[in-house]
């Protein structure tokens, strides 16, 4: 069906021989598409959506676990992604033989930082003369942005 996974890792959740496959979504919380809605619903929606598309596919035809992975592109992620980022430092640790929590923290602060400055570079735009300024985000986005990234003032 031309369907094509982002990442394929062998025995990921611990389940011998048994690959997991892994399906990446960043959006943009602040679209008209998300107004009005929770950020903990907008990431459910954009899990459910990728569940839709590539759960049983995964299951049936190549015998795996699926997991959607959803960033929003002001830092934060969904419950199954924290997941997915905890299972990683975990392993990182045994096998680097350090910190669990430094790891965790270290991963989590790659990720949103890197998702915050995609954003950023899609927000300044062109640097040409004949490009529009973006609009100016209001209140309530920037509340919303820092509540996404978990940033505290």
């Amino acid at each position: 069906d031309g369907a094509r996974l982002d990442i394929a890792v062998e025995e990921f959740w611990g389940y011998q021989g048994r690959r997991s496959f892994f399906d990446v979504r960043v959006f943009n919380p602040l679209t008209p598409t998300y107004r009005g809605q929770s950020l903990a619903s907008c990431y459910k929606r954009n899990e459910e959506d990728k569940k839709r598309k590539y759960d049983e596919r995964v299951r049936e035809v190549e015998h795996g676990c699926f997991a959607p992975l959803v960033f929003s592109a002001a830092g934060g992620f969904a419950p199954i992604a924290g997941a997915f980022i905890k299972r990683l430092a975990l392993l990182h640790a045994e096998r680097l033989g350090k910190q669990y929590n430094t790891l965790l923290y270290f991963l989590r602060c790659e990720i949103s930082f890197s998702l915050i400055k995609s954003t950023i570079r899609c927000l300044r735009g062109s640097r040409s003369s004949y490009s529009s300024p973006p609009s100016q985000p209001c209140l309530e986005d920037m509340s919303r942005i820092i509540s996404d990234a978990r940033l505290s003032i």
